[in-house]
């Protein structure tokens, strides 16, 4: 990347270890080294992300929140506030699973519970509207993916594009305005990666604990290579190696 900048990784999830993880395959996914990623976690009702001030590019990572139940009701309702007040930033930004359901939701599509997807590989479809994207634009018109999600956005919002849908969910990936994405599945996460989150989040209901082994067997014989390189395509983007961001503008004119 010829161009250093700063992503901030925003994590609505509890555990240094589980919080880690998912740093841990951010880094590998953009390519960045740790310097240049921050991670904040939004572990509790009182957590705060900060300013976004210094940073060219936001990532809003999963969590096992849901928009459908009481669950954690009091921390699930200051992570929607975080994340909201974030994305009022007009930074680009990268949405995953549960940022993606928030943000869809704040744009008033419906959320619903009868399309979920046990934690494994899901076939992803790109529609017309990826044609040219910065990002989406680069991937194969259908690829596999490693998700798991016990809710999912019904309708890709009205002010949003549709990038991608899929046989098993509607809505897999869309954009709003010209510097914000949003995925269902996760990009961050490789074979190695999922095996891993998927110890941490055992009682879930995203698998079946006693097909833990079978699962990740069944991960580390698919192709990954489209999904995975996505966040790769948004750092470099950040970086206006492909389009100039507003934030790296304003660096360069400083």
């Amino acid at each position: 990347m010829a161009v250093m900048i700063r992503l901030l990784l925003v994590s609505p999830r509890r555990g240094a270890q589980a919080a880690a993880a998912e740093y841990n395959d951010v880094l590998r996914a953009t390519g960045m080294p740790a310097m240049c990623v921050e991670q904040r976690v939004l572990d509790s009702p009182t957590a705060t992300a900060g300013s976004t001030a210094g940073f060219d590019g936001l990532i809003i990572g999963g969590s096992p929140l849901n928009l459908t139940d009481d669950i954690e009701a009091a921390w699930r309702a200051q992570a929607i506030r975080e994340i909201l007040r974030l994305l009022d930033d007009s930074l680009p930004t990268y949405a995953i699973c549960f940022g993606a359901t928030v943000l869809a939701s704040s744009l008033g599509s419906g959320i619903g519970t009868d399309r979920p997807e046990g934690a494994g590989a899901t076939t992803v479809r790109l529609t017309d509207n990826a044609a040219g994207d910065p990002i989406f634009g680069r991937l194969p018109s259908t690829f596999r993916a490693l998700t798991g999600h016990n809710e999912h956005i019904t309708l890709a919002p009205a002010a949003a594009r549709l990038l991608a849908t899929g046989p098993t969910c509607p809505v897999q990936a869309f954009k709003v305005g010209t510097q914000t994405w949003a995925s269902q599945f996760h990009p961050e996460m490789d074979a190695k990666g999922m095996a891993n989150r998927m110890g941490f989040y055992q009682t879930n209901g995203y698998f079946d604990p006693s097909n833990w082994q079978g699962i990740v067997s069944e991960i580390s014989r698919e192709n990954l290579s489209a999904s995975t390189s996505l966040l790769r395509s948004f750092a470099e983007h950040c970086a206006g190696e492909r389009i100039e961001t507003p934030a790296l503008a304003r660096a360069h004119a400083a």
